[in-house]
């Protein structure tokens, strides 16, 4: 069912305050595959016909170590193994960069979605450098357009230490993980989407004022991304997903002066405007998918509108969704525009806050993939990937069978914000 109303400002006032009262921080989750069904390759060999992609440089196997010279400055070459792979994998190798100083300026990193074995081929490409940074990579066939697509800062870095990289990669949506952080989380599906399997490459790199550098990956690991999308949470079994292309599950969509609901370009979009005094929240439920179990887990990515959004907002998902007559009642993981996060019962008439808690370090305005567990009376929390918190609550005393929940919300009336919602799962929960 769709539903409207004002959400009070007091109950938000209470998560704030919920802040001074709690000093655990986020549990980081390492992405990387736990096993290595698909590929383990030690470089005792190169059994899996590891190649160069280009005429730069060269390769060696020996001493369980695959090393990449580039022996050119501001130059790039990557390797493949004669080896195709589903394009939902989890990707983790060990990286040495080998006689680096103050000066060298170099890189390394993980190539996926490559649909060729030379220098034609277009791909993704996840890396880090001498200098302390890491970057997503983007990259059009035969080289056309090759540019990073995000970038930031490593902490506590050292060039001359080894590193492990992951890269989860889920239908659009990519992880990447740096020493078990995550540093990166995003979609895109303008390169090679229309690939049933890729190639997966290492890359080693120079650039300008570095002619050569000698990059060694070990220990590398290719198995299925853990959990749904990359998003944490249960791994159990699929029961519903949705990637919005039409309403077969039924999502109420309407709108009002001053919130709305809608399915456009592959999302479900919810829109809460300004001007409501107390701010206003609009949820809504698949209800020609109903009904769920009470212990699963649900997923979703969210994209803000950032030309639309002002002042305070926030967004979550919600199961154990149950109504009788005109009450209702259900359980969400909600995130807000200021970084802090809380754990919500909303009903018709108010909304009790569970548990809250900041420190999420988080941008609202990215693509976030949010994620609520439950199982009997404890209930788990991801943002991109991390844990959250776990939380004890004993108050459900619905039935066995409810509703899940997607919901997008202004503060006051200054506040509004347009929230495109994609990629929702529900797993079941053990």
């Amino acid at each position: 069912m769709n539903k409207s109303h004002r959400f009070l400002r007091s109950a938000l006032i209470v998560i704030l305050a919920l802040v001074g009262l709690f000093a655990a921080a986020p549990t980081r989750q390492i992405v990387s595959a736990q096993s290595c069904p698909l590929l383990e390759d030690s470089f005792g060999s190169n059994e899996n016909g590891w190649k160069l992609a280009g005429r730069i440089g060269e390769m060696d196997i020996d001493n369980d170590v695959l090393a990449l010279t580039v022996d050119e400055e501001n130059k790039t070459n990557w390797v493949t193994p004669n080896l195709k792979f589903p394009l939902d994998v989890t990707v983790s190798v060990d990286v040495q960069f080998l006689d680096t100083d103050d000066s060298t300026q170099a890189n390394a990193g993980i190539v996926v979605r490559s649909d060729k074995r030379d220098t034609s081929t277009g791909f993704y490409q996840f890396e880090i450098d001498t200098a302390g940074n890491w970057a997503f990579v983007t990259r059009t066939a035969k080289g056309a357009e090759y540019k990073v697509a995000d970038s930031g800062k490593l902490d506590g870095y050292d060039a001359s230490d080894p590193h492990t990289l992951s890269v989860t990669s889920s239908g659009s949506d990519f992880i990447f993980n740096v020493d078990g952080e995550d540093v990166f989380t995003g979609s895109d599906d303008a390169i090679n989407a229309d690939l049933d399997e890729h190639y997966i490459g290492l890359l080693a790199g120079t650039f300008q004022g570095t002619d050569t550098i000698t990059v060694e990956f070990s220990n590398l690991c290719i198995g299925e991304p853990d959990g749904s999308g990359g998003g944490g949470g249960s791994e159990g079994d699929v029961i519903f997903e949705d990637s919005f292309e039409n309403n077969d599950a039924e999502w109420t969509l309407d709108s009002t002066k001053l919130s709305s609901s809608d399915i456009e370009d592959g999302a479900l979009v919810i829109v809460a405007k300004t001007g409501a005094k107390e701010g206003v929240m609009r949820f809504v439920d698949p209800k020609g998918a109903f009904p769920f179990p009470t212990d699963v887990s649900v997923t979703v990515t969210v994209t803000p509108d950032e030309s639309t959004a002002e002042g305070d907002w926030y967004y979550g998902v919600g199961l154990r969704y149950v109504e009788d007559g005109g009450d209702y009642s259900f359980y969400s993981f909600v995130v807000l525009s200021d970084g802090r996060w809380g754990f919500v019962e909303f009903t018709q008439d108010d909304a009790n806050i569970i548990d809250g808690l900041n420190d999420l370090e988080w941008d609202p305005f990215d693509t976030n993939t949010i994620t609520i567990t439950a199982v009997g009376d404890t209930y788990t929390f991801y943002l991109n990937g991390e844990e959250v918190a776990t939380v004890d609550d004993s108050s459900y005393s619905g039935s066995d069978e409810s509703g899940v929940i997607l919901l997008g919300s202004s503060m006051d009336e200054d506040s509004g914000v347009t929230l495109s919602f994609t990629d929702f799962v529900v797993t079941s929960a053990e």
